[in-house]
């Protein structure tokens, strides 16, 4: 049997660990969840106003393999489709950017 000494030091080191647990949970960053191919294009509608240009990424967009699109470097897009490539890989890779707090 512990005495009330032992169970008050053990109850304040469980409440301790719950904090720091809390805590960690709380600044964690949560998971960023992908895109799939219609929320990109659907992205593209809304966001591209410059209307060959949309046509052109869409048209890319729906005539690649979603994978292949997701893994395309940054430069690729930029090469294809210059600043509006890089805000695509950015869209498509939302948790490297989430790292750099961009």
């Amino acid at each position: 049997m512990i005495g009330l000494t032992d169970y008050i030091r053990l109850k304040n080191l469980v409440l301790v660990r719950v904090n720091i647990l809390q805590s960690y949970l709380k600044n964690k960053k949560t998971p960023v969840e992908k895109m799939n191919q219609q929320e990109l294009l659907q992205w593209v509608e809304s966001n591209c106003s410059d209307e060959k240009l949309k046509s052109s990424i869409e048209t890319f967009i729906r005539n690649s393999p979603f994978e292949s699109l997701v893994e395309l470097a940054k430069e690729d897009w930029k090469e294809d489709f210059g600043r509006w490539g890089v805000f695509i890989y950015n869209k498509l890779h939302p948790s490297k950017n989430q790292e750099f707090g961009c």
